[in-house]
């Protein structure tokens, strides 16, 4: 497995839209790194991800952290 996924990759990998991954590293939720024009998800965070069924796949909240 690499080391770093694109956000792409890494909506793939989530079965989530790239606008609800996008979103959940804007909020903080994911932690990424920029390099250039694009965000870089490492595959650990990726898979201690807990955000997955926050967010629908538009990128909306469902509930918050503290229900789930």
């Amino acid at each position: 497995m690499k080391d770093y996924l694109t956000v792409t990759e890494a909506a793939r990998s989530l079965k989530l839209t790239r606008q609800a991954v996008l979103y959940a590293i804007k909020a903080g939720k994911l932690p990424a790194e920029r390099a250039g024009r694009q965000w870089l998800v490492k595959a650990v965070d990726l898979e201690n991800a807990y955000f997955i069924n926050l967010w629908d796949s538009r990128g909306k909240l469902l509930r918050y952290p503290a229900q789930a």
